[in-house]
């Protein structure tokens, strides 16, 4: 990847690669992967299928194979965005007869572009002068967690790009445009995404921490307006489906049997059971970080070489590192732009966080095994902190060219040996 010495060239070229790179391993998944094996596909794809035949929500069920006659599904607790993005195109094929499976992960991995493509846009915002970080923000697509997610029949590809959308609303509000009409599309932005699945609520309080932040630079007046903007945008668009899960289940979202309504809920558990919280804690930190690079409960499943296995724990907890440097960076670099986000960042993270245990201990503890699924939807805040990070790892010696043809290199092999171990293990199966 040539590298001029114009940051936004940097920038760009390295976009087009992300993406291209990012469409293609995406591709490889989609195909090669047998229908409706992905992550809970077929419940997925039993909310598309009776949207788009029968107009109609599925019932709340236990996690079940896919069939053309089943009319329940646990993934009903899921806001209805994406599946009613992709009811009509089911239905096009189905008065086709063809089958739709493969179009719908396609459908995916173009809604995983654009989630590419808006997160590097919030590392050029976060990072005009700094040509690295800005460029490697496009990485996003070369997270192959990220790419097999997003090639799959599920809402989480859609759910990042509304995310990334929000947070990029928030770069702009942080980098000097604070308009009401930033935070109107804001809270538009955080309507489709609540719309789309619940941790666009999650972002909803980041907007609200973020505005109490400025609450004296703002005054009253206008702070109350731009809450109104973040809070009416869900209310408007994503308000009637918890409403009627209110009248139909008795709660704002479907429920599973003796999952408590209050997130509180797990911090007397904390309280009364704190050695049994914090075990199950430790084991979803370990097992997110590292899953947000690879899928590791296939290679659980045949085993794997020891060099392999210490590069698939090494690579995350490396990023994790970077990570943190970039906090640090961001720290000590005395703009408030840069500090503000790291700590939205920090906050994103323990919401879904929280939120992963909350599912863990109450709804299913298998949940801890695949948790690097939900994971991956922080990217569009801690991708670019990680990118700030990994500029300031580069030796004086070595130019920004270099540094990012080898990190190039590097993700291109690892990303052709991770893809070629998954369509092993599924056709192996």
């Amino acid at each position: 990847m040539r590298v001029s010495h114009h940051p936004d060239s940097n920038g760009r070229a390295a976009l087009r690669t992300g993406v291209g790179l990012y469409v293609v391993f995406a591709c490889i998944f989609a195909v090669g992967t047998p229908p409706l094996s992905g992550p809970d596909e077929g419940a997925h794809a039993v909310y598309i299928r009776l949207l788009a035949t029968e107009l109609r929500f599925p019932e709340m069920g236990p996690p079940a194979a896919y069939s053309e006659t089943t009319t329940a599904t646990h993934q009903v607790q899921h806001p209805p965005g994406y599946y009613l993005l992709c009811a009509p195109l089911y239905r096009l094929l189905y008065s086709l007869n063809v089958s739709p499976w493969l179009a719908l992960r396609m459908l995916s991995v173009l809604i995983g572009a654009g989630a590419v493509v808006v997160i590097w846009r919030i590392g050029q915002r976060l990072f005009p002068e700094a040509s690295v970080a800005a460029a490697l923000s496009a990485s996003a697509g070369m997270i192959p967690m990220f790419q097999y997610m997003t090639a799959m029949i599920n809402n989480i590809g859609l759910a990042i790009l509304f995310l990334a959308l929000a947070a990029h609303r928030l770069a702009v509000i942080l980098s000097g445009r604070d308009d009401r009409r930033q935070w109107v599309l804001l809270g538009l932005v955080l309507g489709l995404a609540s719309l789309t699945n619940l941790m666009g609520l999650a972002m909803c309080l980041i907007a609200l921490t973020f505005l109490a932040s400025r609450f004296r630079a703002l005054g009253a007046r206008e702070t109350l307006l731009r809450a109104a903007a973040i809070v009416g945008g869900p209310t408007i668009l994503a308000g009637w489906w918890f409403a009627h899960n209110y009248v139909v289940y008795g709660s704002l979202t479907p429920m599973f049997e003796g999952e408590p309504a209050a997130p509180i809920s797990l911090l007397l558990l904390l309280v009364t059971q704190p050695l049994a919280v914090l075990s199950s804690a430790g084991i979803v930190l370990n097992n997110g970080v590292v899953q947000m690079w690879s899928l590791t409960w296939l290679m659980r499943e045949t085993g794997s070489p020891l060099p392999v296995t210490v590069l698939i724990y090494l690579v995350p907890y490396i990023g994790g590192g970077l990570f943190v440097a970039g906090l640090v960076r961001a720290r000590r670099a005395g703009d408030p732009r840069l500090w503000h986000w790291a700590l939205l960042s920090v906050l994103m993270l323990l919401l879904v966080y929280g939120g992963v245990l909350r599912q863990v201990w109450y709804v299913d503890a298998q949940v801890s095994e695949f948790v690097g699924r939900y994971f991956v939807a922080l990217l569009p805040f801690v991708l670019p902190v990680a990118a700030w990070g990994l500029e300031a790892a580069k030796p004086r010696w070595v130019t920004p060219a270099a540094w990012l043809a080898g990190l190039l290199g590097f993700l291109v092999a690892a990303n052709a040996a991770h893809a070629a171990y998954v369509l092993w293990f599924f056709h192996r199966a």
